[in-house]
């Protein structure tokens, strides 16, 4: 993405009015732009002259392309003698903001000592001379960004000083007026209590400036045109509030209950509720008293009211939240994107901001994190010395890849025993910690978080004697509702699908420029107006004509030309792929033209809104791994399993899979497979897949902490005896003895017994002969074998 000025001369073009009457625009570009900028890049609209000044920030819609101005907006906004008639190198943009009625003036940017810094840029906004497109660094943009989201606050204050200041006559006489300044910023809010701008090391260097400067010609600094009056001002305010980011340490309710739901909505919010709305109180003091009075005391308040006080005034657009958890964990951090506002609809923190949230996880901070809910950690210094302050330990802390696991698992893996001893239990358990990146003591909380990313972050398969590499990875379907006859498609597997996510989710973490929401969510949303019947057809427009969504299938998008009845049809699979890929690699001729601009319009509704939540893992559960044919299934994932030939190994390796597509594994998918060692229907594993996995011994236990085993003793001793005649791998697990509702009889009768009696082949001396060697009482002249409770 690149970022750019584009300049209006109001002497040809009423551009005030267009932006009244429309959201989107063409504007004409420099030539030697014409491959650089691209859809997706970002703009500044400049007017110059008298009035100069940024009008509108947006996006570009496409790449630029020889075309005529709209006829009917030339009649309207053209002035003078200007002559729009031919074609010109233009690009086709959409307003996000439009800046009309309180616009970020010329002075402004200009009294910003950072942009003297780029010569190029600087002297575009002071007088572009015929430039109409210039690049803009990032730093440069958000700079803007920051300065227009605070314009009225700046003009407020220029006001502001411009009276105080106009009638000094000498430096002394200016620099009296500083701690009218210092008061006036802290109740504004833009300034914290403790601001002392008379002692600032400036003081002198301002003072030497003025002198050298104006030599007491102080109505040319009070000038409201000039560009340098008040710039020390300015600098301050853009240096030390507006444009230095503040860092917020925040606890999302008790023990960061909210937090999921924060998350997933993108906002924070602030308890308090009895407070009401924020917007009634206009200082510290009436929070404090209201906080004094609801809760009849006559304490100072003071933690309670900062936090109401800062989360209304002072927290600004792109300040960054770290999230918190008690006083040892953090959970993530994002930007905040809104200004405060209340939330009648919700039930409780109805205080709320957006916040596109960055990153999420569970970190343990190593250190003792502070207990308030909400603390401006900006200027605090850090405890260790790699870092100047201490926001930046804590992000150094969640961004360290190495870090953002408690937890170290391999790769592959594979739980192994006899039915009953708690494969099942530890592989949910396992699956739960590694998409946490934590340790979980709580087994509800694992089932919970198990059940949430279920189809998402987590797959889980059962194998069997007829699953195939197709299932697995990729193969050939029928396609029978096509209404065209038989034919095959192309389908994923479940172990390509949940792969192809991950390795998403990676390079996305890695290239945050490149994060997009999911595909289905940005089409059904595209599509809606079409579904919910509010239009017809939908028109998307190409580089010369357009064409007409008439229908979606459950497959295909319907559409027809613009000249012609006839009904065509694009494969929503293949646009889903051109999407995920974020280009279109697939359809270089035929149906391309109508894919394209589809693509574009998916892309960049998809980069709207996006919850960036950083590297996350994935996990692949197979149950009962060494029952299928696993050479047939796994094929040349064989060799790309290994941790060093995946995404991020030291090898990594791809392979071409039968459609031609290139596929490799991504280093942050874990497998998990169980084995039912008592199995004697299977042949043992694969080697070639053995020798790729650990395996994680579960054989019966008889005592487990914060669990009850009933009747441990005769399990121990069933297990004993069976392990003589036929091996660890055939005894029976602690499971069948840990559910209370059962007594021993029934437990043996309907679970244990006719396990024994398959391990045994029916054979009915054996399977007494381990009964009673337990201690147990045989039933007389029954079959099958029962008992009736201990000898």
């Amino acid at each position: 993405m690149k970022y750019w000025a584009f300049h209006c001369n109001p002497n040809a073009w009423d551009i005030l009015s267009e932006l009244r009457d429309h959201d989107t625009g063409a504007w004409t570009v420099n030539k030697q732009h014409k491959n650089e900028i691209q859809a997706g890049d970002r703009f500044v609209l400049w007017v110059s002259g008298r009035e100069a000044r940024v009008c509108a920030f947006g996006e570009v819609m496409e790449a630029p392309i020889l075309m005529k101005e709209n006829e009917d907006r030339v009649r309207l906004y053209a002035k003078g003698s200007s002559n729009f008639g031919g074609d010109s190198l233009r690009v086709p943009l959409s307003y996000s903001d439009k800046l009309i009625d309180s616009p970020l003036i010329k002075n402004i940017i200009l009294n910003s000592y950072w942009l003297e810094e780029n010569s190029l840029q600087y002297s575009f906004f002071d007088n572009p001379q015929g430039v109409i497109s210039r690049e803009l660094s990032l730093d440069t943009f958000k700079r803007l960004l920051t300065l227009s989201d605070h314009r009225q606050t700046i003009n407020d204050f220029r006001n502001f000083l411009h009276n105080k200041l106009a009638q000094s006559k000498t430096a002394e006489e200016y620099l009296k007026w500083m701690p009218k300044i210092e008061k006036w910023l802290v109740e504004k809010g833009i300034c914290d209590s403790d601001i002392c701008i008379w002692n600032s090391k400036d003081i002198s260097e301002i003072n030497l400036r003025l002198e050298n400067k104006y030599k007491g010609e102080w109505e040319k600094l009070n000038r409201k045109d000039n560009n340098r009056y008040s710039a020390p001002w300015n600098k301050w305010i853009e240096f030390n509030n507006f444009l230095e980011k503040k860092y917020w340490l925040y606890a999302p309710g008790d023990g960061a209950g909210k937090w999921d739901e924060f998350y997933e909505q993108g906002i924070m919010g602030l308890g308090w509720d009895y407070l009401g709305d924020l917007n009634q109180y206009h200082s510290k003091d009436e929070i404090t008293k209201k906080l004094q009075e609801l809760e009849k005391t006559d304490g100072a308040k003071t933690n309670d009211t900062a936090a109401n006080y800062n989360f209304k005034n002072t927290i600004a657009k792109g300040d960054i939240i770290i999230v918190k958890k008690g006083t040892s964990e953090l959970l993530g951090y994002g930007e905040v994107t809104s200004d405060y506002y209340y939330d009648e609809s919700r039930e409780t923190f109805q205080k709320c901001r957006k916040v596109s949230w960055l990153k999420k996880g569970n970190w343990k901070a190593g250190h003792k994190l502070v207990l308030k809910t909400l603390t401006d950690i900006t200027k605090y210094p850090s405890e260790v010395t790699e870092h100047e302050k201490y926001y930046e330990w804590l992000m150094e802390i969640m961004n360290d890849d190495k870090s953002t696991l408690t937890i170290d698992y391999p790769l592959n893996t594979i739980f192994y025993g006899p039915p009953g001893t708690g494969k099942t239990y530890h592989t949910l358990l396992r699956a739960a910690e590694i998409v946490e990146g934590r340790e979980i003591s709580d087994y509800s909380e694992a089932q919970r978080i198990f059940n949430e990313n279920l189809g998402d972050k987590i797959e889980f398969i059962t194998f069997h004697q007829n699953y195939s590499y197709e299932d697995f990875i990729q193969g050939l379907r029928p396609d029978t509702e096509n209404g065209q006859g038989l034919s095959f498609e192309r389908k994923d597997g479940v172990f390509k699908r949940i792969a192809d996510k991950a390795l998403l989710n990676m390079v996305e973490a890695e290239q945050p420029e490149k994060a997009k929401r999911d595909f289905n969510t940005v089409f059904q949303e595209f599509i809606s107006p079409l579904n919910e019947g509010e239009v017809a057809e939908m028109p998307i427009k190409m580089k010369k004509a357009q064409f007409f969504i008439t229908g979606i299938t459950n497959k295909s998008i319907e559409f027809r030309k613009q000249q012609g009845e006839s009904v065509h049809t694009l494969s929503i699979a293949t646009l889903q792929k051109m999407y995920e890929r974020g280009e279109n690699e697939i359809i270089i001729s035929g149906l391309q033209p109508y894919y394209e601009p589809l693509l574009q319009i998916l892309l960049r509704n998809g980069k709207q809104n996006v919850k960036r939540s950083g590297r996350q893992n994935y996990v692949i559960i197979i149950d009962e791994i060494n029952r299928a044919n696993i050479s047939r299934v796994f094929g040349e994932l064989i060799t790309l399993i290994e941790p060093d030939k995946r995404s991020h190994g030291t090898i990594p390796l791809k392979c071409s899979l039968p459609s031609g597509e290139e596929f490799i594994v991504p280093s942050n998918l874990y497998i998990i497979g169980t084995m039912n060692t008592a199995d004697k229907s299977i042949a043992l594993l694969d080697i070639a897949l053995r020798r790729r996995f650990d395996f994680e011994a579960m054989y019966p236990l008889y005592e487990i902490e914060g669990h009850e085993i009933a009747d441990a003793d005769i399990l121990k001793s069933i297990n004993e005896k069976i392990i003589s005649l036929k091996g660890h791998d055939f005894q029976i697990g602690h499971a069948y003895f840990m559910d209370k509702k059962q007594g021993l009889a029934e437990r043996m009768n309907r679970k244990v017994i006719p396990l024994l009696l398959e391990y045994f082949m029916n054979d009915e001396k054996e399977v007494k002969g381990i009964l009673k060697s337990a201690g147990l009482a045989l039933a007389e002249n029954v079959w099958p074998l029962k008992i009736s409770g201990r000898a």
